[in-house]
């Protein structure tokens, strides 16, 4: 039973210029005194207008309060972000009650560790990453000119010629940028391009994932439209965060993978909650797979918290 609940703001560095990165909190508390934490961190010009979430967090509180069940059925359109904050923290108190990991809730034999990858900015930063025991590196690019772009992956992949390389457009190329530089790319061998056009220009990946043999991974457009990005994608980039429900994010996985689909489940640059929720929710996938859940210290595995709950703390 939920005793009483509490919202706590929290600010992150901006994710687009001159844009900090809003969050939230939410804090259930249960009749016995455990206590249970989610984050809402909307993506600042994506998805509904960030001022809408406390009052999403209040309300799913005040309706969860003496409950014994989430109140999911009676609340409709609530800020997805807010929605999965509440199942997180949810989901903490259910996995404290029963004295397991939080991943154990959702599979019954979880991942202890999770392949993940380590973003690099440049070769200095892949050689570091390299040297650290990283096996798979993600860059970031679209925000240079497309020249410099191709260079600066070329350097990367020089500094790391062994290492699996995931380069992410965030949609920012144009059709003709898209295909002058994947036919550019595929030199450069990446195990995949993610979100190289706009999230709803279905269309365009389409006739890139014909034209080319580099994979295509999509992101935002999973938002947009889940069905058509799995027909279209060779990967489907996952964000909890931004799904709603945990439910929600293991039934997209599930449904990409019974389509041939490989899945990267990825955190969305909030708290340490909100990643630490990625991470049981990676483990609890048990593919073996990659994801992004965050950079280890060393090597290519994060170790998934053993204590009861999600094992993290604001």
């Amino acid at each position: 039973m939920i005793a009483h609940f509490s919202v706590h703001p929290y600010r992150r560095p901006p994710v687009v210029p001159d844009a900090p990165r809003e969050g939230w909190l939410l804090r259930l508390t249960d009749g016995d005194g455990r206590v249970g934490w989610g984050d809402a961190a909307p993506w600042p010009g994506f998805g509904p207008p960030a001022v809408d979430v406390p009052a999403a967090l209040t309300a799913l509180g005040a309706a969860a309060l003496g409950g014994e069940v989430p109140p999911f059925a009676g609340l409709s359109g609530l800020h997805s972000v807010a929605v999965h904050a509440f199942a997180l923290a949810w989901a903490d108190l259910e996995a404290q009650r029963r004295g397991v990991p939080l991943a154990a809730l959702w599979a019954p034999d979880p991942s202890h560790s999770v392949r993940t990858h380590v973003l690099v900015a440049d070769a200095e930063d892949a050689a570091a990453a390299v040297a650290r025991g990283a096996t798979t590196l993600k860059a970031k690019l679209g925000r240079r000119p497309l020249a410099d772009d191709l260079h600066r992956v070329a350097r990367v992949r020089a500094a790391a010629p062994g290492a699996a390389l995931r380069l992410d457009v965030n949609g920012r190329w144009s059709r003709p940028q898209a295909e002058a530089a994947l036919d550019a790319l595929s030199l450069q061998g990446p195990s995949f391009v993610e979100q190289p056009l706009s999230a709803g220009d279905f269309e365009g990946h389409a006739r890139l994932t014909a034209r080319f043999e580099v994979p295509i991974a999509l992101d935002e457009s999973v938002l947009v439209d889940a069905v058509a990005a799995m027909e279209v994608a060779s990967i489907v980039v996952l964000k909890p965060m931004f799904l709603g429900t945990i439910e929600a994010t293991l039934e997209l996985a599930a449904r990409a993978r019974s389509r041939g689909r490989s899945v990267c489940l990825t955190h969305a640059l909030g708290s340490a909650i909100e990643r630490a929720g990625a991470l049981h929710l990676a483990a609890a996938l048990a593919d073996g797979g990659v994801h992004g859940v965050g950079p280890p210290s060393r090597g290519d595995r994060l170790p998934v918290p053993t204590s009861p709950g999600l094992g993290a703390s604001p």
